[in-house]
């Protein structure tokens, strides 16, 4: 279930006790692991580590599975696990800290995944009928985690400073179409949890969000601004509703629209002139509205 390298260069030992899967593989610094292969009943192809802390390659094929695989030193890649039969078909991290790209094919989940600039995450795909369980990057700007549970929905990728995220889309079954948040930036959290809907974008750091879409027939559940950095647009129509707007620091809130037949639900802003809350509760109609910070509009 394990494969350890303690002295520089050495192998200290490889086991498979389950047919095709490997458990675990560990470069620890000054060694480095050349290769492993299992080939019968078959599932770990080839792991190649060249450079003190860089994982080369990894390739699993029918009918085994990866567990995990971790390199804990610069520029490497701290864990990549798949559990369903056949997932994962190569990572490949080439640059100090960046990763290149991961593609899993039939029956796996991600096509790929490519971070070019340090720091930076080019593209992620998921496409039917796998899924993507988790990847992660923990240098400075770099990716967080992203896991796909449903056939083409994304649910979480997660982006902390200073990397910027630019681009995410899931198109079938049909979640999240764009995402683009620019230096300086970032973006926290993206997660779409049903078919067709958008759980939550969070921007932490002065950047600003830039655009949040949703096309039928999606949702957006909630977008979140918390420096001073402020919302330039939210839309979503039909037949897609609008959950929840906040605004917390000196930001401002340039425009929300929701076209019938979607409601809005709240818009919370709780600094100084801002706006405290908007409801809708039936198609059209606004319940209420209240600021509460001086020169603020109470109530309407």
């Amino acid at each position: 279930m394990s494969v350890e390298c303690r002295e520089p260069g050495t192998l200290k030992s490889v086991e498979c006790r389950e047919p095709g899967t490997l458990k675990s593989v560990e470069c620890r610094e000054p060694g480095t692991l050349k290769s492993v292969e299992c080939r019968e009943p078959g599932t770990l192809k080839s792991a190649e580590c060249r450079e003190p802390g860089t994982l080369k390659s990894v390739e699993c094929r029918e009918p085994g599975t990866l567990k995990s695989v971790e390199c804990r030193e610069p520029g490497t890649l701290k864990s990549v696990e798949c559990r369903e039969p056949g997932t994962l078909k190569s990572v490949e991290c080439r640059e100090p800290g960046t990763l290149k790209s991961v593609e899993c094919r039939e029956p796996g989940t991600l096509k790929s995944a490519e971070c070019r600039e340090p720091g930076t995450l080019k593209s992620v795909e998921c496409r039917e009928p796998g899924t993507l369980k988790s990847v992660e990057c923990r240098e400075p700007g770099t990716l967080k985690s992203v896991e796909c549970r449903e056939p083409g929905t994304l649910k979480s990728v997660e982006c902390r400073e200073p990397g910027t995220l630019k681009s995410v889309e899931c198109r079938e079954p049909g979640t999240l179409k764009s995402v683009e948040c620019r230096e300086p930036g970032t973006l926290k959290s993206v997660e779409c949890r049903e078919p067709g809907t958008l759980k939550s974008v969070e921007c932490r750091e002065p950047g600003t969000l830039k655009s949040v879409e949703c096309r039928e027939p999606g949702t957006l559940k909630s977008v979140e601004c918390r420096e001073p950095g402020t919302l330039k647009s939210v839309e979503c129509r039909e037949p897609g509703t609008l959950k929840s707007v906040e605004c917390r620091e000196l930001g401002t809130l340039k425009s929300v629209e929701c076209r019938e037949p979607g409601t809005l639900k709240s818009v919370e802003c709780r600094e100084p002139g801002t706006l405290k809350s908007v409801e809708c509760r039936e198609p059209g109609t606004l319940k209420s509205v209240e600021c509460r910070e001086p020169g603020t509009l109470k109530s309407v």
